[in-house]
């Protein structure tokens, strides 16, 4: 039942796409019915707990002994009298007490009057048998920044477009958290149902932001292909990497709620970690698709004359210019994403072969490159498919009706995706059998060499010696023997042939496995992606390379060195990103108006976003040592570094401003390099005409950004997702949890972020252009 509403209201949706072509505003319903259908997929949380909001009534601390323990705070109890808010309980009076465990990220220390999260249970009489204090009460601000988010979407992007980018963020997590995710829970394959997941929401979002037009029917198109492109990277990246999903933080958990969940079908780990780069990607592409398509067609209205040569050349322009921040966009989100893991490496002096094949890393470095070669491939897509529609090369109507048979041939593919969900048996891993991914085990001196299989001699079933020539470092050349120990579960084991390479360990003179050896399909990777930068843009395409070269090097070699001094990780980031805008938008765009209005857009859009972050981070109570990189980081810090890295909240905060940094620049060169090519198309368009015009790319370019970074950070943790849903934790309790507040809280700003600097481009650009007398455009090829 629950597939057939799944389906019937997809093929609903594709009706309405249909239709849309002649009635826009059809859709909005339509959709709206989509995801109301939706919602019934959503299982309800069979907890016997109740989650209840309480007042603190009273709070008084007592201390017990001073106790140093790992973070240097003393032990103490809290006595608590509460009032609860909610539930059956509402109006009741309880007396709680709150144990300090004096660590940082433990603790709920809590002050009067202020709210928090308990969990009543009860007998089955009624009376209640146990309180527990779950955590300090967060959502309030969470839906406060929400709601401003939502407004400025509005109030920037005007109702009609405000209400589309609204209505399209619902339906991608409607499409996300209520039909892919339980699908998933059944037993749908999760590769096959991700990948029509994704092009349904494409299609969706693309149609309902770019009005069943031009624009968004080669956006979709182009999508389309590049969604194809990462799918099959991403595979690519599993099988020679050696990746199968029980590497990420969470898949430990994830295991143990599956192995304990009767009714949850989800076996495929490792194409749930292929999803989660597809996703990841999805968003971008769809962006740079409609940021391309817009800005084609803005020109050609400005300009009806323009020949098809002329309006490609001008549509390749912006292209190359989002290129360039694009690529910044994408590697800062996933970056910022580990840089508490790259501190903790610095700090514990990690050698790099080992963390550069560290598949934790390379995981996020795979996604990182797959989405970045899938977006720079989608801009001559994109080009040569909207100038092709707007020259009647392609016949429209004949395309249109394409694009419906494939929502509807999706819609059908759902359906069949749920239709092959089955239960298999045994296919997880006993969940003891490794230690944490993220824990790794080596001594201060140990060497990490790579080494290639000679021989491998059989010693029974669980045991075989494996002989290897050491090809680096001091050992090289030299044959050593190592027993390598097998469970009997690939997932686990480390499985070699004759002439496979391995990361080899030397601690105190003897040869261990330490890994397979991954960075060698990421160097592959790497250089096929400078090498198609420099082929789409050409010495622009070049000129990103460098300003990605050189970010990169202001965040290792400048940002990180300064935090692992003890300098302030706000200011210090704040400065590094306003340092990373200048040069990369110079670099790329030239020294000239189109840069400069985007680098003053983007510094206003940084400080916004360092203030929000402040802010959010004192109300939501933020310790950062929610993320196993912060705890890992605090305690290298302390035992292995010399303990100046003490602002774990900071650190929390720098990472929000370096995850926007790329999105910001993004947005911002968008639209100046869109206001520049207008402006160089139609001389004499008034500046009141050119600010709208800008503001009409900024506003396409809204909804699929706020697209963009959902996804993104979906991807990101697509594991912890299924913890919760696969746990069944209630919404109130998953809401107020410090990591998921941050998740949400981070996404938020950094939308804002990307939001306010559309309006402070736009008239700065506009103005400027307008301004001066006698400009012409000057392009940097």
């Amino acid at each position: 039942m629950a597939l057939l509403r799944t389906f019937s209201a997809l093929a609903f949706s594709a009706l309405a796409v249909a239709k849309e072509v002649k009635r826009t505003r059809k859709i909005f319903l339509v959709l709206f019915i989509l995801f109301i259908s939706a919602l019934f997929l959503l299982p309800e949380a069979q907890a016997k707990e109740e989650f209840v909001k309480a007042l603190v009534l009273s709070a008084r601390n007592e201390k017990g002994p001073i106790e140093r323990n790992l973070f240097y705070y003393p032990a103490q109890t809290q006595h608590l009298s509460l009032k609860v808010l909610g539930g059956v309980h509402k109006g009741k009076i309880i007396d709680l007490e709150n144990h300090l465990v004096g660590q940082r990220g433990y603790d709920t220390l809590l002050e009067t009057k202020e709210k928090a999260l308990i969990q009543i249970a009860t007998t089955p009489q009624g009376k209640i048998s146990h309180i527990t204090l779950v955590s300090y009460l967060r959502d309030k601000f969470i839906y406060l920044l929400l709601a401003v988010f939502l407004f400025f979407l509005i109030l920037i992007g005007g109702l009609r477009k405000g209400l589309r980018t609204v209505t399209a963020l619902m339906i991608t997590v409607g499409l996300i958290f209520f039909v892919m995710f339980p699908l998933f829970k059944i037993g749908s394959p999760p590769l096959l149902t991700g990948i029509i997941i994704s092009l349904l929401v494409s299609i969706i979002v693309l149609y309902l932001v770019g009005g069943g037009g031009v624009k968004s029917l080669s956006a979709i198109l182009s999508t389309i292909i590049g969604v194809a492109i990462v799918a099959g990277i991403a595979l690519l990246g599993a099988h020679f990497m050696r990746l199968n999903g029980y590497h990420m933080e969470e898949s430990k958990t994830l295991v143990f709620l599956l192995r304990h969940t009767p009714h949850c079908a989800l076996s495929d780990l490792r194409g749930l970690l292929l999803v989660g780069i597809i996703i990841g990607g999805l968003g971008v592409m769809m962006d740079v698709a409609i940021s391309v398509a817009s800005a084609v067609y803005e020109i050609r209205d400005a300009h009806p004359g323009i020949d098809q040569k002329e309006l490609m050349g001008r549509g390749m322009n912006v292209g190359k210019d989002i290129m360039a921040t694009m690529a910044n966009s994408l590697i800062l989100a996933y970056l910022g994403l580990t840089l508490p893991l790259i501190l903790a490496f610095r700090v514990l002096h990690t050698p790099f072969s080992r963390i550069s094949n560290w598949a934790f890393l390379d995981i996020e470095v795979l996604a990182a490159l797959a989405g970045s070669i899938g977006f720079v491939l989608v801009i001559p897509l994109t080009v040569v498919i909207t100038t092709s529609l707007l020259f009647k090369r392609i016949p429209f109507p004949k395309t249109k009706v394409a694009g419906v048979i494939l929502l509807l041939f999706l819609s059908l593919g759902v359906g069949f995706s749920g239709a092959q969900a089955s239960h298999q048996e045994e296919l997880l891993p006993d969940s003891d059998l490794r230690s944490h991914p993220l824990v790794f085990v080596y001594e201060r001196g140990d060497e990490f060499a790579k080494g290639r299989v000679l021989e491998i001699e059989k010693r029974g079933e669980d045991q075989e010696l494996i002989t290897f020539k050491v090809l680096e470092g001091r050992h090289r050349d030299k044959i050593v023997t190592i027993p390598n120990y097998l469970s009997g579960k690939p997932q686990y084991d480390f499985i070699f042939q004759k002439n496979d390479s391995a990361l080899l360990q030397v601690s105190q003179g003897e040869f261990y496995i330490a890994d397979y050896v991954r960075d060698r399909f990421l160097i592959i990777l790497s250089g096929i992606f400078l090498v198609l930068l420099i082929l789409v843009g050409r010495l622009k395409g070049l000129r990103t390379a460098l300003a990605l070269g050189l970010t990169l090097a202001l965040i290792l070699f400048l940002f990180l060195p300064l935090i692992e001094a003890g300098h302030s990780p706000i200011l210090i980031s704040i400065l590094v990103s306003i340092l990373a805008t200048f040069i990369t938008l110079y670099l790329v765009a030239g020294f000239g108006i189109k840069a400069t209005s985007a680098i003053l857009g983007t510094s206003l859009s940084i400080f916004m976003v360092a203030g929000l972050s402040l802010l959010a981070g004192h109300l939501l109570r933020i310790t950062g040592f929610s993320s196993s990189g912060i705890r890992m980081l605090n305690y290298f810090s302390r035992h292995y570094g010399k303990g100046l890295i003490n602002d774990m909240p900071g650190i929390v905060t720098s990472v929000i401003i370096i995850g926007a940094l790329g999105v910001v620049m993004d947005v911002a060169i968008s639209v100046s390099s869109s206001i520049q090519e207008i402006k160089g198309a139609s001389p004499r368009i008034s500046q009141g005409e050119l600010i709208r015009r800008g503001f009409n790319v900024g506003r396409d370019i809204m909804a699929t950004m706020a697209n963009s970074l959902i996804l993104a950070y979906i991807g990101g943790s697509l594991l912890l997702v299924m913890v919760y849903l696969v746990g069944e934790f209630p919404f109130l309790q998953i809401i107020n949890t410090e990591f998921i507040a941050l998740e949400i809280t981070r996404g938020l700003i950094g939308s804002l972020g990307f939001v306010s600097v559309i309006p402070a481009t736009a008239i700065i650009s506009g103005m400027w252009l307008s301004r001066s007398a006698g400009y012409k455009t000057k392009t940097v090829r």
